[in-house]
């Protein structure tokens, strides 16, 4: 299995360190078994050459995509499991994006 890549855009409720890292601790990383890194504010800007070549991460992550090098994980609820979907977003049990499937 391919190591995964979290890469933090920001959280609606962990916030982030005062050194600008997202709050994901080292046990909760294990766990997931995922690597994190902020990429939001200057992190992102100087990895990119400044806010002029913001494309730049852009153009990386869709060729990376398409090549299925880099595959987001989706998390797929019926639509008659909502609540459960809600719940699992609530509890941070998902990582990756949730889908209500009609």
């Amino acid at each position: 299995m391919a190591p995964i890549s979290h890469l933090s855009y920001g959280y609606a409720s962990a916030g982030f360190s005062p050194e600008g890292q997202a709050v994901l601790s080292e046990e909760e990383q294990r766990e997931l078994g995922v690597t994190s890194r902020s990429v939001l504010g200057r992190p992102m800007f100087d990895r990119i050459g400044g806010m002029e070549n913001i494309r730049v991460l852009e153009k990386e992550a869709m060729a990376l995509a398409a090549e299925g090098v880099l595959v987001p994980p989706v998390h797929h609820f019926p639509l008659t499991r909502a609540a459960r979907a809600h719940r699992a977003l609530e509890t941070r049990a998902t990582l990756g994006k949730v889908v209500l499937v009609p």
